[in-house]
């Protein structure tokens, strides 16, 4: 699987393989700079998932699946054409968006749009956070551990840690929340 998080000057793209329990391994990760609501960054970011990874045994692997943030509003149309478009095939592109309410479910399956054929899949962000902050903490490989290349910069495990979970309180009622801990 692959998925991209959209920001106004680039798409950052982590591709991953699964195993057994949820297990995985971060194959690898890319920065494709430059303005997302132009075609070139989306060419380049098609030319990159449709790779293939060969194993050790003479096979190989191809993505299956890519979750494309849907960019905060500043490329959601684009992002939305780029799935369009592409979920021709094998390879699905899925457009997702993060939920607003903390303990919504990990994931909503979307609605049709009469206006849009394409909707984005609604994450719940704030439990996903929780199960990859578990994931993360484990020690022994196994069911939910997570593997990781060396030589990864620390920007990228900075951005994979860049939030704390903290507990806020407002108009007499506590609620979780997460906050960014690194600027």
């Amino acid at each position: 699987t692959a998925g991209a998080d959209v920001q106004r000057d680039r798409v950052e793209v982590e591709v991953v393989g699964w195993g057994h329990g949820e297990e995985s391994w971060s194959i690898d990760y890319q920065i494709f700079g430059g303005n997302t609501k132009q075609a070139d960054v989306w060419e380049k970011v098609e030319t990159y998932l449709g790779q293939r990874y060969n194993l050790p045994n003479g096979g190989f692997l191809r993505i299956v699946n890519a979750c494309i943030d849907t960019g905060d509003g500043f490329s959601t149309d684009e992002v939305y054409s780029y799935a369009m478009a592409r979920n021709r095939g094998r390879l699905g592109w899925i457009p997702i968006k993060g939920a607003s309410k903390f303990d919504a479910p990990i994931f909503q399956l979307p609605t049709r749009s009469k206006t849009n054929k394409t909707r984005p899949w609604i994450l719940g962000v704030g439990q996903i956070k929780r199960v990859i902050y578990d994931y993360l903490s484990r020690k022994e490989s196994g069911a939910g551990f997570c593997h990781f290349p060396e030589g990864r910069p620390d920007s990228f495990y900075r951005g994979l840690t860049a939030e704390k979970l903290v507990t806020v309180r407002s108009k007499g009622f506590s609620r979780l929340e997460w906050h960014k801990q690194y600027a």
